[in-house]
């Protein structure tokens, strides 16, 4: 009796699309699949069809997206750079996940998803606040939770 086995269908960051993989190598260009991240995190496709770097970023993306529908934010944008510069030395290039503006508050918001809170990233944090002024609203799974209910 032979037996098969189904193939697994993943993103395949050679071909940019779903692919079938036999073992770890996808079955049209033969790349292997990429290892984890040293925090697990798995690149996942958002609602919209656009590569985010985790699942939760894509959750925290949907909701973002329903909210501007409903109105209560506008101007929803992702991964906006920003240059960290002190005294005209170019630091660093911090990338916010979500940019908007709350309709309620009227004000702006810098938010990033946090799955794990390094310390390049508390580092670009602060240095957000010294060059731009701009505090950044961390957001993580355990608030995602708590808004949809969930324990």
């Amino acid at each position: 009796m032979i037996r098969s086995r189904a193939l697994k269908v993943r993103f395949c960051v050679q071909c940019q699309a779903e692919r079938p993989f036999r073992g770890l190598r996808c079955t049209d260009c033969r790349t292997r699949e990429p290892k984890l991240s040293k925090y697990h995190n798995r690149p996942t496709r958002a609602a919209d069809g656009t590569m985010v770097h985790s699942k939760g970023e894509a959750q925290r993306r949907a909701d973002l997206e329903l909210m501007q529908q409903a109105g209560a934010i506008a101007g929803l944008l992702f991964q906006v750079p920003y240059e960290l510069s002190v005294g005209g030395v170019h630091i660093a290039i911090y990338r916010a996940d979500f940019v908007y503006r709350d309709m309620e508050t009227g004000r702006d918001v810098v938010e990033d998803f946090k799955g794990m809170r390094t310390q390049t990233y508390a580092l670009k944090a602060r240095l957000m606040l010294a060059c731009h002024g701009i505090v950044i609203l961390e957001t993580s799974r355990r608030d995602l939770m708590k808004v949809r209910g969930n324990r």
